[in-house]
C-alpha cells in the first residue's frame, strides 16, 4: 500500500500569516491552529484526493507539535489541529492522522514503504525516505499521480 502524507502548518494550513503565531505558542495559546486559513482550496483538496483514494491510496496527515509548551499544552494542539481539519476539509476521510514531536524525523513515523511527502519544512523533506514535495506542488503532483494508470 501507498500513502500520501500532508504536513498542516505552512503546507495545508497558512498557519504562520497568523499575527503573532509564536507569541501565542509562547503563551501556550493554540490561536493559530484555529485561525490559519487553508493554504489548497478545500474542494480542489477533496477532488484529488478521492481520486486518489479511489486508486487505492491511503491518505494521511503527519504534523509537528509545538516545540513550546508542555503535555497538556500539546493535547490541546492535536485537539485544535483535529478540529481544524473537520472544519476546512470536512468531506476528507483521512485514513491516519499522526501528530509528531517538534523536530522528530517524519520518516520514522511513516508507516508505509511507498510514500510521498508534501512539506514546507526542507529538512522533512530530505530525510524523507520516498518522494517529497513542497505545498505548492500539492495539486499538480496528485493530479499527475491520478492520472496514471
Amino acid at each position: 500500500m501507498a500513502t500520501i502524507y500532508f504536513d498542516m502548518d505552512g503546507t495545508i494550513a497558512d498557519f504562520y500569516s497568523v499575527p503573532h503565531w509564536l507569541d501565542h505558542l509562547d503563551r501556550m495559546e493554540t490561536t493559530p491552529y484555529e485561525l490559519a486559513k487553508p493554504m489548497v482550496h478545500p474542494s480542489m483538496l477533496t477532488l484529488v484526493v478521492g481520486a486518489m483514494q479511489r486508486k487505492g491510496y491511503r491518505i494521511a496527515i503527519l504534523s509537528a507539535l509545538s516545540r513550546t509548551g508542555d503535555a497538556d499544552f500539546h493535547a490541546r494542539i492535536k485537539t485544535a489541529k483535529s478540529e481544524w481539519l473537520k472544519k476546512n476539509y470536512p468531506l476528507i476521510q483521512w485514513d491516519e492522522i499522526i501528530y509528531v514531536p517538534y523536530g522528530s524525523n517524519k520518516n520514522e513515523y511513516a508507516t508505509d514503504a511507498v510514500k510521498v511527502l508534501f512539506d514546507d519544512e526542507e529538512r522533512n523533506r530530505s530525510e524523507w525516505c520516498g518522494s517529497a514535495y513542497t505545498p505548492d506542488k500539492i495539486l499538480s503532483v496528485l493530479w499527475q499521480m491520478s492520472a496514471r494508470p
